[in-house]
């Protein structure tokens, strides 16, 4: 690219035998996109009294302010051009406000307007404009293009020139009646441009690459031990789809049906959840290991992003299948939360949640330039139900019970999530006290001597017909 840093304009000076106006300063450009230089300031009288087109500040990217020259006079316009995707600024400059004020308006800043002339005294200049403020040259706010101050009367002092690469105006020549003072120059423009090395996978700078905010980097496979479990915070109201910083929230229909057959499903019901929280790291990967019980529901949530950047969210199987589950810009914080999500099926799965990853490179994953990736190892729940080690015999009445008793065992948590479980926790007692029943009696018809108006007995056996009805 051919880079054009303009030069800041030279002051005037504010003599009656020469007057001279401030020049303009020159244009920026850069690929197409131009910042024009600020306008000049006017003379003191130049052009003499009854030419007032001379008296006016000269037009540019903003205006440059008003001399007196034997009346009011207005300040320059500004002539700054807009373009798509940029953000561009100038005003007007400063007026001068009344005949034989011998002071001149402000210059126009990148912020605001120049100020006119003092119209209580007739004798101060007016105030230049405020500029612009930017942190993406240094990371704090430094402040570029604000206007010049207008020259004053009964000052007897040269105006300094303003810095190199600031793009402020130059302040207004003064006057005190004999002696020619000058203005200060303008300082010149500057161009700034931010950009991310290559970065290799060992984490050092290879040959320079300019990224467009977007980044494929390669990461090791994950292997975090022991010492990077991550212990989740239970109990924890979880963040909602109405959060701009939710990944997952934009996720299609579609892709959930397919995560769904893999009996991974997005939460959408539970009040409170686990949570596994860590920091995304400087450059490459963080791999953390958690661990939770099958049937969890947990948030994963990482901290660290660049406010504006985009945050996206990978979930692979323990069979290796990935799943894009979509990304979100964040808007509020720097950190991401990814939808809280249940996990029926044990085994090892692979969470990644990264930052401005390139995805028209249309892989799965893709990482970005920081990325945090959880290792999630679902282990099996441990049975309620013992068992003996070696088989017992069992009755018909037994052997339907317990059929039954292992059918409920296995109800999917998705088909008994809108039931009500204290039925189930009822009908699970029941059968434990017909098993025992049962057990001391292998059939009720072989036993007469049974009082059937017995309450408990009516009951048990009512329960018993039931079943095998249902059965």
């Amino acid at each position: 690219y051919t880079v054009i840093v303009g030069s800041g304009g030279t002051g005037g000076t504010n003599s009656l035998s020469n007057p001279n106006a401030g020049a303009d300063g020159d244009d920026s450009t850069f690929d197409g996109l131009t910042a024009k230089g600020g306008g000049g300031g006017a003379g003191f009288l130049s052009g003499g009294i009854g030419d007032r087109t001379l008296a006016k500040g000269r037009s540019g990217g903003s205006g440059g302010g008003a001399s007196e020259g034997g009346g009011a006079s207005s300040g320059g316009s500004s002539t700054q051009g807009s373009f798509i995707g940029a953000t561009t600024s100038g005003n007007i400059g400063g007026s001068s406000v009344a005949a034989d004020s011998k002071s001149g308006g402000g210059g126009g800043g990148a912020g605001s307007a120049g100020g006119p002339s003092e119209v209580s005294t007739r004798y101060v200049g007016g105030i230049g404009g405020s500029g612009a403020s930017s942190t993406l040259r240094t990371g704090s706010a430094v402040t570029y293009s604000a206007g010049g101050d207008g020259g004053s009367n009964g000052e007897s002092a040269t105006r300094s020139n303003e810095a190199s690469n600031t793009g402020n105006g130059g302040d207004g020549a003064h006057w005190n009646g004999s002696t020619p003072y000058f203005g200060g120059d303008g300082g010149s423009g500057i161009l700034v441009i931010r950009y991310i090395a290559n970065i290799s996978s060992d984490g050092s700078s290879s040959s320079p690459q300019i990224w467009l905010g977007k980044y494929s980097i390669d990461c090791p496979l994950p292997n975090p031990s022991d010492n990077d479990l991550i212990q989740t915070a239970n109990k924890i109201t979880p963040v909602t789809a109405s959060s701009e910083n939710l990944v997952g929230k934009n996720i299609s229909q579609e892709t959930l049906d397919l995560v769904g057959q893999n009996e991974i499903y997005f939460d959408f019901w539970s009040n409170k959840v686990k949570t596994a929280t860590i920091e995304l790291p400087t450059y490459g990967c963080s791999d953390k290991l958690v661990r939770v019980k099958q049937n969890s529901s947990v948030q994963f949530i990482a901290g660290g992003f660049n406010l504006q950047s985009e945050a996206r969210g990978y979930l692979q199987t323990p069979e290796g299948t990935w799943f894009d589950l979509t990304g979100v810009t964040l808007t509020k914080d720097t950190a991401a939360f990814l939808h809280t999500i249940k996990f029926v099926q044990p085994g090892k799965y692979l969470i990644v949640l990264s930052e401005q990853p390139d995805v028209d490179q249309h892989k799965i994953p893709t990482y970005g330039y920081k990325n945090a990736r959880f290792v999630l190892e679902v282990t099996k729940k441990k049975s309620t139900l013992s068992t003996s080690s070696e088989p017992a015999e069992t009755s018909n009445a037994q052997s339907i019970a317990l059929e039954n008793l292992e059918t409920v065992a296995q109800v999917s948590p998705w088909q008994e999530k809108n039931s009500n479980p204290i039925y189930l926790y009822l009908l699970i007692i029941t059968l434990f006290s017909f098993l025992y029943f049962v057990n001391k009696k292998p059939a009720l018809s072989n036993y007469p001597e049974i009082n059937i108006e017995d309450k408990f007995a009516n009951f048990i056996e009512e329960m018993y017909s039931n079943i095998k009805i249902n059965n």
